[in-house]
């Protein structure tokens, strides 16, 4: 398991963090002092668990699962990804396992997420930059 935190748990939650990387010992706790790549962290990735945040659309893109967690602080019009996720009450952790499992064997998320790649990302093929490269020098040639 590899493990994330926002840069803002650093400053935050840092005990915490410190706590989580002494106590478990096959998880890969990644430092505040790296700038970590979300997109390459997600080639190497099986699933991300997280609340909401830009990263997720990074993470959508890989077509594999997402689990979240709703904090009761995320506004209405930020949920859009949910749909396409398990999403867990952050208050009660008590089927993190099973929802991490049922994820990684099911994927009962997969149909959903694969429309909301099309709709929100449009192509995901490495392509995007080539594209608008070619339209920039099209329309300002």
């Amino acid at each position: 398991m590899i493990i994330k935190p926002h840069p803002n748990l650093f400053i935050y939650e840092d005990k915490k963090i410190n706590e989580l990387r002494d106590k478990i010992k096959n998880v890969k706790m990644l430092e505040k002092k790296y700038n970590y790549d979300v997109t390459k962290l997600s080639q190497v990735c099986d699933m991300a668990i997280c609340d909401i945040s830009g990263s997720t659309y990074e993470f959508l893109a890989s077509n594999k699962p997402i689990l979240f967690f709703d904090n009761k602080n995320i506004k209405e019009d930020q949920k859009y990804l949910f749909q396409a996720a398990e999403v867990l009450d952050v208050t009660d952790l008590s089927s993190l396992k099973k929802s991490v499992e049922l994820s990684l064997t099911t994927d009962p998320h997969r149909n959903t997420r694969l429309k909301l790649i099309e709709e929100a990302l449009y192509k995901v093929d490495g392509l995007t930059c080539t594209r608008i490269y070619e339209r920039i020098l099209k329309d300002f040639n």
